[in-house]
């Protein structure tokens, strides 16, 4: 079996579960943006690998209805990834932790979510590792074929010690941590029931609930930003030095940072983001000038704030504030958006802050994210 490209209609088919997978549990996002699909004819099954791979025998997955589609990604193998199933087997044998990892999986999963005939543990709750030596008693049951994802690479795998295409580990761990800062922001917004008791408790372990308030780590990153910029000094006519000289000498002056703010204001940011946007306002002002761009699909004003009223427009690309003359200029450059939006493929002149809701799809690497929440 050999790994390909999807065709035009495997992606739509594969992009369709995608999408299943996200409105199942919606606090995955960022981790279901992450994958890149691949086919294998003849696997049988879905799998993921430790790059983020997703490989999918497209017959296998055309034949499953469309809740089944998004659950075995979302509710299962997005679960292997996060949880970090292939670096924790260790010198375990791969078939009976690959079982292990299901059983700490499907422990607490909506069947209904799931295709027929999972395995489940007989004592629910417990880790992987402590369901590992019961495993051997599901040997003759069908793994999920985890893949590297929670045990040894498959053949149409790329060979241990290769460099992987996709998500690198340490990619991944931002990933994990960004996911679980996500998982807890939503048991806040709709309750504790309203995800998996097991999820909860990786999310709780993996993002302690003394995390920094986003208002906070959002002036901190500012100023951090700002401070270097103050840091430079230069020299200028407009103040003369103050040493003794028979001619006069320009004097040192420190620059005052200039902050451009982006504010995204398409139709999707008007129910949330209008209660955040006077409180970045406000953080980004106070590090030096501002500079505010509104933009949605093009960019709406310029000013040193945001208009008071507006209603929210069409589709986002903010690939146009960012390249607008305002950034060009600026020290520091904060990104105010829900995330739907491309981005530019390189990266600015000027350090980059997103600020974003939790459930946002994966931002550039080269920016500082930052989940926000409405008060």
């Amino acid at each position: 079996m050999i790994a390909r490209a999807p065709t035009a209609v495997e992606e739509a088919l594969i992009r369709e579960g995608l999408l299943a997978a996200r409105e199942l549990r919606p606090y995955y996002g960022v981790a279901i943006a992450a994958l890149t699909p691949r086919c294998v004819d003849g696997l049988a099954t879905i799998a993921v690998g430790a790059d983020w791979s997703l490989y999918v025998d497209p017959s296998w997955y055309a034949d499953l209805p469309l809740r089944h589609r998004g659950g075995v990604i979302a509710s299962h193998e997005v679960e292997h990834l996060l949880r970090a199933h292939g670096g924790r087997r260790g010198p375990r044998d791969e078939v009976p932790w690959n079982i292990a990892g299901d059983m700490e999986i499907n422990d607490d999963a909506d069947l209904a979510d799931l295709p027929p005939g999972v395995i489940l543990p007989e004592y629910p709750g417990l880790t992987a590792e402590r369901y590992y030596n019961d495993a051997d008693r599901h040997e003759g049951g069908a793994a999920c074929g985890g893949g590297s994802g929670a045990g040894r690479p498959r053949l149409f795998e790329p060979a241990a010690g290769v460099q992987p295409a996709g998500v690198t580990a340490d990619q991944a761990d931002a990933i994990r941590d960004q996911v679980a800062a996500d998982v807890r922001e939503y048991v806040r917004a709709h309750g504790r029931d309203s995800v998996p008791a097991g999820v909860v408790i990786w999310a709780d372990a993996r993002a302690p609930r003394s995390s920094i308030d986003w208002r906070s780590r959002l002036a901190a990153e500012v100023r951090r930003a700002a401070t270097s910029a103050r840091g430079r000094q230069d020299y200028s006519w407009s103040r003369l030095s103050r040493r003794t000289s028979p001619l006069p000498r320009p004097g040192a002056t420190r620059p005052i940072p200039r902050v451009a703010l982006i504010v995204d204001t398409s139709g999707s940011m008007v129910a949330d983001g209008a209660a955040v946007i006077a409180q970045a306002e406000a953080i980004a002002s106070a590090a030096g000038t501002l500079s505010v761009i509104a933009c949605d699909a093009a960019v709406t004003s310029r000013g040193s704030r945001l208009p008071r009223s507006w209603r929210g427009g069409g589709g986002t690309d903010l690939r146009v504030a960012l390249a607008d003359r305002a950034c060009a200029r600026a020290d520091v450059i904060v990104v105010l958006t829900d995330g739907d939006t491309p981005w530019p493929t390189g990266r600015p002149g000027a350090r980059v802050i997103v600020c974003c809701r939790p459930d946002a799809a994966l931002t550039p690497e080269w920016a500082t994210r930052i989940a926000w929440s409405a008060p």
